[in-house]
Parts: C-alpha cells; sequence; structure tokens
C-alpha cells in the first residue's frame, strides 16, 4: 500500500514510518513500515524501534518486543535491547561488567561470566551458580546442619519409646 504522504512527492530519505524497498531497486517508493515498526528499514516488517501498540515497545534484531529476550537488557532511553556479554544469559545496562545471571556451568564473578573462580578467597556457591567469599558458605555449616538433623531424629526415637 503507498501512503498519500509519499504520492508524488520526492524525498532524499524516505520519513519516519516508511522504508526503501530494498528488495526492489527499481521501485523508488517509500513503502508503509508494518505494525508494530515505528520506523522500519529495508523491508517493512525490520523494525528499527517500535510503536508501543500491544505493549510492544522495545526492539532486538528487528523485531517489537514485551521486555527485552533473555541475553538482552532495555536501554531505556533508546528503548533498544543491548546484548549481554559472553556466557550471560541476563545482564542490566549500566557500564562495565553487568551481567547479573550466567549461563549453566558458568559462574557470576563480579559481573562477568567464568569458568572457575578467579579472585583469590571465593569458591563456587552450593548451587555453582556464582563465585562466594569462602567465609559465607564456611565447611562447618553442612557438618553442623547434619549433626542437628542426627540430634532430633534421636530426640523424636527417645520420646517415642518413652510412652
Amino acid at each position: 500500500m503507498v501512503s498519500d504522504i509519499t504520492r508524488g512527492t520526492c524525498y532524499r530519505a524516505c520519513p519516519n514510518g516508511f522504508f526503501m524497498n530494498e528488495a526492489n531497486a527499481t521501485d523508488l517508493r517509500c513503502g508503509l513500515c508494518d505494525s508494530p515498526c515505528a520506523t522500519c528499514e529495508g523491508l517493512a516488517d525490520q523494525c528499527m524501534s517500535c510503536n508501543g501498540n500491544d505493549g510492544l515497545a522495545y526492539v532486538w534484531d528487528y523485531s517489537c518486543f514485551e521486555e527485552c529476550p533473555n541475553k538482552t537488557a532495555p536501554d531505556m532511553s533508546t528503548l533498544r535491547c543491548l546484548g549481554c556479554g559472553d556466557n550471560c544469559n541476563q545482564c542490566g545496562t549500566q557500564e562495565g561488567p553487568n551481567c547479573y545471571e550466567c549461563d549453566i556451568p558458568f559462574l557470576l564473578e563480579g559481573g562477568l561470566c567464568k569458568v572457575e573462580c578467579e579472585i583469590d578467597g571465593n569458591r563456587p556457591n552450593p548451587e555453582k551458580t556464582m563465585c562466594v567469599d569462602k567465609t559465607l558458605f564456611p565447611v562447618i555449616g553442612p557438618i553442623f546442619s547434619a549433626f542437628s538433623l542426627v540430634i532430633l531424629i534421636t530426640v523424636i526415637i527417645v520420646k517415642r519409646f518413652k510412652k
């Protein structure tokens, strides 16, 4: 469909909401972008920005999303999804290392995803998802938990036999 805005008007570039059809180099008319694209490039459905219809406001890989997909984070100033770093599943958009959830089996340490803990004094947490200070999960904790369980079972058995 050719809109009245482009009929009989010459442009150096197509106005917002329209695109130059790269699939047909002989047809130099501007085409209307498909919704939810606010602006598009090359094809009607290759979004450069989104119009916000149906809550689809963020653009990633020429498509519009309600929320940025995994491995990306929203840039609120441009409403674009920015890619996370290597092996990162969820990240923020602040400067520097910004990962807060790594792909399995990588460990989160200092905002980056690593194969093993590199900061001296760190070790993997029990879930093996991030590096933590060794003092946060000391060895005595699991031993104390097991000892407490043995005492609890003993008390239950003794009470049962006293009846």
